[in-house]
């Protein structure tokens, strides 16, 4: 059962994942168009704020059983993804399809929703999508060389990075190993020697509290003030006084 298709276009190869998890029917319908060679030779001719190809102005061989916008995993018609190209309800659509060149999430529901079954697998292919864009403006029409329907190759999505194997990893040498764990082991300092200090006799302890106390300065009484009577000042009027008038001080 195809997974992916790939279509050679004259900007360039576009990787496309199908998506049967959201519409099994219609990618089973695509797959078989594909692997009949309907797509091999025609054109994108349109270019606004999508892209659409298919077998457009030929006549489609039938038309799509049922519109799976809504029966499995819902898929928005945003930027990169491929839906069914159909007039309005009951119209399902056929071979015409488009590829989203920006977000047109009013595409889900007008006109009973427009079915979103692939999206555009990697960077370089939307780098292609949007080449093709600036081509169909430019010219009218870009052709298609080849669709081919993919079981075995594997798609990243825009923005995404393959997986990278898990290595084991290597087993190191026993000797190796021992030598870690010594590493690991905490270090152990030597005790130091017990030092043993003599104690002081208690009686010289005695007589040197005693000096200490013997040194202490002695602290005198407070002696009563004395009050010295003071003498009456010059007169200022006397004109002998050693003063200038209004300054007078106590006189011993």
């Amino acid at each position: 059962m195809a997974s992916c298709l790939v279509m050679k276009t004259e900007c360039g190869d576009i990787n496309l994942r199908l998506r049967r998890d959201s519409a099994p029917i219609t990618c089973d319908f695509i797959v078989k168009a594909v692997e009949e060679g309907l797509y091999n030779g025609k054109t994108f001719y349109r270019s606004d704020f999508v892209i659409q190809c298919g077998l457009h102005p030929q006549k489609a061989p039938g038309d799509i059983s049922r519109n799976e916008t809504r029966d499995g995993v819902f898929l928005s018609n945003t930027r990169g993804t491929c839906a069914i190209a159909h007039w309005d309800v009951p119209d399902n659509g056929n071979t015409e399809f488009f590829i989203n060149l920006q977000a047109n999430t009013h595409l889900d529901s007008a006109c009973g929703g427009y079915c979103v079954f692939a999206e555009v697998a990697d960077d370089a292919s939307l780098a292609v999508v949007d080449a093709i864009a600036g081509e169909v403006k430019a010219r009218g029409s870009v052709k298609i060389s080849a669709v081919t329907a993919d079981k075995l190759q594997i798609i990243t999505a825009p923005g995404e990075t393959k997986a990278q194997p898990r290595t084991q990893p290597q087993p190191q040498p026993p000797q190796a190993q021992n030598h870690q764990e010594e590493e690991v082991k905490p270090k152990v300092e030597k005790s130091r020697p017990t030092v043993i200090i003599p104690t002081r006799d208690l009686q010289p302890q005695a007589q040197n509290h005693q000096v200490e106390e013997e040194a202490k300065p002695k602290v005198e009484k407070p002696r009563p003030a004395v009050i010295i009577p003071m003498r009456a000042a010059p007169n200022a009027a006397d004109p002998q006084s050693p003063r200038s008038p209004g300054r007078y001080t106590a006189w011993s």
